[in-house]
């Protein structure tokens, strides 16, 4: 299977070798599939909340002849999966709110799991605090430019006790993603300078700021501070 999006071969590729992934929010379930058919996994969880990708789900699988390896369920968020039942757990194409909602729904099964794979398409930043707040490691990011979206995915791992303790700039700038100097990172840093300046922008020319204006018009001052330091303009 040739998997087209570069979106989902950047998760897949962040994805270890396991037993069981389970995919919530699977839509077509193409990243189940691909990653079979790549011998990365043995047998696959594709879930979605709505029935249409559902349908498509289990049309594609059957087109691959994958429906003994790959279970299609119906259901919200990570309620469909049973607790130690996979291995690997992606969430991804959905916003951050919406991610660390399903997480915090589900904790014990995140929490249990080997590998979490997260990959919000807004607010990425809402899902690196939530992680630093609450014992995760995050252990990898990688960023993808696919049309004309820009892509964050990070991977993690609950640890007992551990403490990132992420300031608010690394929150927003993550710790891991500028060190790789690929140009996935650097149009996902690019992008955020773009927004902080018309944050900026949009904030200086107001007559008088209140406290949490002038808290962000200093944030967003430190992130272009920053991207222009560390990394690299193209």
């Amino acid at each position: 299977m040739i998997l087209n999006s570069k979106r989902l071969l950047m998760i897949a590729d962040m994805v270890p070798e396991c037993e069981c992934m389970a995919d919530i929010g699977t839509d077509h379930a193409l990243l189940p599939i691909y990653l079979l058919n790549k011998g990365i996994c043995k047998r696959a969880i594709a879930s979605d909340v709505r029935v249409g990708p559902v349908k498509s789900a289990k049309k594609n699988i059957s087109k691959y002849d994958l429906n003994d390896k790959i279970d299609v369920r119906t259901g919200s968020g990570l309620e469909t999966i049973d607790n130690n039942e996979c291995e690997v757990i992606v969430l991804a194409g959905m916003g951050g709110h919406l991610i660390t909602e399903l997480i915090e729904s589900s904790l014990e099964k995140v929490r249990n799991a080997s590998c979490i794979i997260l990959q919000p398409n807004t607010e990425d930043f809402i899902v690196r605090k939530y992680l630093s707040e609450n014992n995760f490691d995050i252990f990898d990011e990688n960023a993808i430019k696919d049309g004309n979206h820009i892509y964050l995915a990070i991977a993690c791992k609950y640890k007992q006790g551990y403490n990132d303790c992420m300031t608010p700039l690394e929150i927003r700038t993550g710790k891991i993603l500028y060190n790789k100097k690929t140009q996935g990172a650097n149009d996902y840093y690019n992008k955020m300078r773009e927004k902080a300046v018309k944050i900026i922008q949009s904030l200086s020319v107001m007559n008088e700021l209140n406290e949490e204006d002038t808290n962000k018009l200093k944030e967003h001052m430190n992130i272009v501070r920053w991207i222009d330091e560390n990394v690299e303009s193209k």
